[in-house]
């Protein structure tokens, strides 16, 4: 595994650095640890005399490791991992490009194969050129192509200049070295970064400045060195501006850092010893114990082990991942209090940074100038970058113990609708029954129930806090500020009484709230709530999170609030949280039954339409969801080839090149084709192109299509039912945009020979898919479904527990409790009449 053995040898750094900075001398100055990942950001390499030393990975205390990937590569394979979206626009073809050599070599891969990926790794190539006038370059981790092109056309004349003086001149050693430096650069790998290559410029032009203190006019080198001295001044330039994003690089480093190392979390999924429990609990301390700049990187470490645990397919941790889901949204919370105080945080450190950036300039091609200034510039940013970092390493704790604002509430007060519109119309005696009385108790609901009292009971809440939190100002003497402090405090407990005496009023149980298993409701509101993001759930993680701050605070004695209020206080915190909790749990099973009924409702009524039209053939649900995904699979496999074409035509020349003057194309094997022929300028080039341009226009159609009619069986594959109408539409669709296809496909036949045939063998697949499949007969006759009266009984039972309730004369949390006890009573067995729709469908059919 290449992320454990990352982990083990950043681990030997670490315990490296450790000894070397126990070891040293009394008096020596220390080597933070901040200051070497620093030194790594922000590198020097113009302070290195040795090409040898540039061109190491600028790294202290390095544990090398030949089979262990690096830390970008790593974050990039997790970042892709925890993103899919960003996977389909991830080019990895020219690392393919080495991997496919070395298996074709092997004979591991056919050549059919090694041409179809041989045309991805062409285009990727000619990316590399596509992106030379982008100015702002991360040197000091990357480099610029075309930059480095200036660099190697500027030299070719200084070396000819160079061997003409050797030829004169072969006893100075100088010319040697100046030779030796140009060949450096010449051959270094094109990965290094540009601020590496400006360095060896450096030492290039310092070693050709020996030869000009001893050269005539006449032997100089003056001109052949005046375009890399403006090319080093260029890249200097280069660098400032890379400067701008350095902070935003340490935010990036600092989140790489603390996501490689949650390692030991992703190793206890695959040990035994290790349960769910336990796995929870140290994600749940790993994001508590952030930082502010790396606060996103750990809840990404909680989505990461949701993925890890979703492909391993451990049917046996299926349950962690929904707690962990619940433990991601609950921290989500604070998401916004983070960034803002990163934010300030870094607010004055980006100003000077502006600021500095705005009067560093390069405008002398003095050599000793350049590095000078470049080295002075260097000091200030380390001071900027560690002042930056000190004060981002603040914990997240602090702000995880503020009470988050309060939610607001004026956008949900529209009171609810019961849809009669809904109703289908129905002669059955027991089915008409069951829809009066449902009208009936929903209308004595919609009615009766009236908020007026909580919410009064909120608003004051709200002057209490404001009363409680308000700066007094003590005037006078002594004795008069004494009093003035009395009459506060009397004013705050009166306050606080009148609020517990209208809880009391409304039902909310203090002594009932103190009885509350306290750990168990904490951790079934961080890690047992739903994902989803209905008002009431946010409530009560907004209630969870302020809880947990007012609890902290009821241990720390306190001389305004006595011990009993307090212990009141702590009750009814309790108990509201604890009934929010267990309402939400009702609603969550009761909202997940009635999807389901309704699901069956729609696919029975579909159905029912397709008994009416005896001349349209009825499909099974089953054999037509086969159809789509069989139709879709071989449309994806459709669209695939249509990009191939695509790329393939792409990397056409852009001019005309004579095949049988050119060697390297004799050479290469490329057949003289009518395709090898086009060029970028080509007449035919443009008609083949759009031609395939309105080919994925028609054939992305018939993949939305297809999807949307896939869409009708989203969470009800096994009982899926459509419509015969839907059915013909999406062969009907299907059928014309394939024939239109076709005949734009026989448009570019002569000059795309093979994968003209290929991809209408694949839309052969398309339309066999949908339009051939067996014809299932249909049953029209009357089917007698007795369980429509036991249905009936349970909305009797239903509308006498609803017509009991007196909203009127009870207290909320009476009425609140009998409509709980009411759902809670409603004794559908979901599964039992989710199995008699199926049931029923199958009879019927």
């Amino acid at each position: 595994n290449e992320w454990s053995n990352w982990f083990k040898a950043n681990t030997e750094k670490q315990e490296k650095a450790y000894v070397y900075r126990k070891s040293a001398k009394y008096g020596e100055e220390e080597l933070d640890e901040d200051d070497i990942k620093l030194r790594e950001l922000l590198p020097d390499f113009s302070t290195s005399n040795d090409e040898q030393d540039l061109l190491e990975e600028p790294q202290l205390f390095t544990s090398r490791s030949e089979t262990c990937i690096d830390s970008e590569g790593l974050t990039e394979i997790l970042y892709l991992l925890a993103n899919e979206k960003s996977m389909h626009n991830y080019d990895g073809h020219m690392a393919l490009a080495w991997m496919m050599d070395t298996a074709l070599s092997c004979g591991l891969v056919d050549d059919f194969v090694d041409s179809k990926i041989f045309v991805y790794n062409l285009y990727a190539l000619n990316q590399l050129d596509r992106n030379q006038d982008m100015r702002v370059v991360d040197v000091y981790r990357r480099n610029s192509r075309s930059e480095l092109e200036k660099c190697i056309t500027a030299m070719k004349p200084l070396i000819k200049r160079v061997y003409w003086l050797k030829e004169k001149w072969p006893e100075m050693t100088i010319l040697d070295g100046i030779l030796q430096r140009a060949q450096k650069i010449l051959s270094t790998s094109m990965e290094t970064p540009q601020m590496q290559f400006s360095a060896l410029l450096e030492h290039l032009l310092a070693e050709a400045d020996l030869w000009e203190k001893v050269a005539d006019r006449k032997h100089s080198l003056m001109n052949e060195l005046e375009e890399l001295r403006h090319l080093l001044v260029n890249w200097r330039k280069m660098e400032v501006l890379c400067w701008d994003n350095l902070l935003e690089q340490v935010q990036t480093d600092c989140c790489t850092q603390t996501l490689l190392l949650s390692w030991p979390l992703f190793e206890a999924l695959y040990k035994v010893d290790k349960g769910d429990d336990e796995i929870l609990a140290m994600t749940i301390e790993w994001i508590q114990n952030s930082t502010i700049i790396d606060f996103k990187a750990r809840l990404l470490t909680a989505d990461l082990l949701i993925k890890f645990i979703m492909l391993a397919k451990e049917s046996m941790r299926g349950n962690l991942c929904q707690r962990l889901r619940s433990v991601i949204a609950y921290f989500r919370l604070f998401d916004t209090v983070v960034e803002n105080k990163l934010a300030t945080q870094k607010e004055p450190t980006e100003k000077q940074l502006h600021d500095f950036v705005k009067i560093m300039k390069y405008n002398d091609l003095n050599l000793w100038s350049v590095k000078a200034s470049a080295q002075k510039a260097h000091k200030q940013l380390f001071r900027l970058l560690k002042q930056f970092k000190l004060s981002s390493s603040d914990l997240v704790a602090p702000l995880l113990d503020e009470i988050p604002q309060m939610l607001s509430t004026t956008e949900h007060q529209t009171k609810p609708t019961f849809a009669t519109d809904r109703i289908i119309s129905c002669n059955d005696f027991y089915a008409k029954r069951a829809v009066d009385l449902t009208s009936k108790i929903a209308k004595h609901l919609m009615d009766g129930i009236h908020l007026e009292n909580i919410e009064e009971l909120t608003e004051f809440v709200k002057c209490c806090n404001d009363l409680i939190r308000k700066d007094v100002q003590y005037e006078g003497s002594d004795s008069e500020k004494e009093k003035q402090q009395g009459r506060a405090l009397s004013e705050r407990q009166k306050a606080v009484a009148r609020l517990l005496k209208d809880s009391i009023a409304l039902g909310l149980s203090t002594r009932k709230g103190l009885m509350v298993n306290a750990e168990l409701l904490t951790a079934s509101v961080v890690a047992g709530m739903p994902e989803d993001n209905k008002m009431l759930t946010k409530f009560i993680r907004y209630g969870g999170a302020s809880r947990n701050v007012v609890l902290k605070n009821f241990h720390k004695p306190n001389a305004q609030i006595g011990t009993k209020t307090m212990s009141e206080l702590k009750g009814l915190t309790e108990f509201i949280l604890n009934e929010l909790y267990l309402c939400d749990q009702l609603i969550t099973v009761n909202r997940e039954m009635l999807r389901r009924m309704d699901s069956s409702k729609k696919m029975l009524l579909n159905y029912l339409e397709n008994a009416k039209d005896i001349k349209q053939p009825c499909l099974h649900g089953q054999q037509w969801l086969h159809c789509l995904q069989q139709s879709k699979y071989s449309a994806l496999k459709f669209n695939s080839l249509l990009e191939f074409m695509g790329k393939k035509l792409e990397n056409a020349p852009e001019c005309n090149t004579d095949f049988e003057e050119n060697t390297v194309l004799k050479l290469s094997g490329i057949q003289d084709t009518r395709l090898s022929q086009l060029h970028k300028q080509h007449q035919e080039y443009n008609a083949t192109f759009d031609v395939i341009r309105k080919i994925r226009d028609e054939a992305s159609r018939i993949l939305e299509t297809i999807e949307l009619s896939l869409l009708h069986s989203l969470d009800c594959s096994n009982i899926a039912i459509w419509k015969s109408s839907d059915i013909s539409h999406t062969i009907n669709t299907v059928k014309a945009e394939s024939t239109d296809i076709n005949s734009q496909l026989s448009l570019i036949s002569c000059v795309m020979v093979e994968e003209v045939e290929e991809a209408k063998g694949i839309l052969r697949e398309v339309l066999e898919a949908l339009t051939n499949p067996t014809n299932v007969q249909a049953t029209t006759g009357d089917v007698q479904w007795e369980g429509i009266q036991a249905l009936l009984i349970i909305v009797q039972n239903t509308y006498k527990q609803a017509m009991s309730i007196d909203f009127d004369n009870d207290r909320f949390m009476d009425i609140l409790r009998q409509l709980t006890n009411l759902l809670r009573n409603l004794n559908f067995d979901k599964l039992k009449k989710y199995g008699t729709c199926v049931y029923n469908y199958l009879k019927v059919s």
